[in-house]
């Protein structure tokens, strides 16, 4: 993994969907953007980070991911995540996560990534192709 330089950061934007709200097996509990939710784009834009330092060989893991929900983001409203290196070593990345909605402090986090060969895990199952052509290649 390449060195990260000392402003080294990367964001991403987010329309909260019905997909991201907060719900279980019994159902739907706030129609607001869900922790789990947030999790995942924290770990998303952390990752955008990584990518910029990997080598070819490499490929990045999650490892850790600690968050605070700290204010409610209803369905439809952006959320921007902004993820900074917090420390780097070797084979380790460790991202500060912020969530913001109109400027808001709606969460923040810490998000830690272990670099690993390319190789280390089986490659993710290719999509199943359908329709009239999915007997060709």
């Amino acid at each position: 993994m390449r060195r990260a330089g000392a402003a080294a950061s990367a964001s991403y934007r987010h329309t909260v969907s019905e997909a991201d709200v907060a719900a279980f097996a019994t159902g739907v509990v706030h129609r607001v953007y869900g922790t789990a939710a947030m999790v995942r784009d924290m770990e998303y834009a952390a990752r955008l980070v990584l990518l910029d330092l990997l080598e070819p060989e490499e490929e990045g893991i999650g490892a850790e991911v600690w968050c605070r929900h700290l204010a409610p983001v209803p369905v439809g409203a952006t959320v921007e995540l902004l993820a900074a290196v917090a420390e780097q070593d070797d084979r380790r990345l460790v991202c500060h996560v912020e969530a913001r909605h109109h400027g808001k402090l709606a969460g923040e986090g810490r998000v830690v990534q272990v670099v690993v060969e390319a190789g280390s895990f089986p490659p993710p199952p290719r999509p199943e192709r359908t329709g009239e052509n999915a007997d060709t290649q």
